[in-house]
């Protein structure tokens, strides 16, 4: 498996073909011709060594290994996601360390109203 093709915008490609059913409208979606985009398909069933759509006249259909890539690529779309989040909140200033220092005092037995 040459895991060197796989990329994130083939993966994209690759779920957006398995929602709408179509290669081309996939394409469309990601703003991508549709040459480059199959050739995208062609080379993620290669670097998997398995057929990930069966390609009719009507569209695309998943086989079993492209159903099991769909579940995989839509967690890597959720990690993708919360990676965005988290990093888009460090850019911004809002996520950072806090260091508090705090002396410590004796307890004397008197209390504070």
């Amino acid at each position: 498996m040459n895991l060197h093709r796989i990329d994130l915008v083939s993966l994209y490609l690759f779920q957006l073909a398995a929602r709408t059913g179509s290669i081309s409208q996939g394409a469309e979606l990601a703003k991508l011709a549709v040459g480059a985009a199959s050739k995208r398909m062609t080379d993620l069933e290669q670097a998997f060594g398995v057929a990930l759509q069966a390609r009719h006249s009507r569209g695309v259909k998943l086989t079993l290994a492209g159903e099991t890539l769909h579940r995989h690529v839509h967690r890597i779309q959720s990690n993708v996601d919360q990676m965005s989040d988290d990093l888009s909140g460090h850019a911004k200033g809002l996520m950072g360390v806090v260091r508090l220092l705090a002396k410590a005092v004796k307890e004397s037995g008197a209390t504070i109203d």
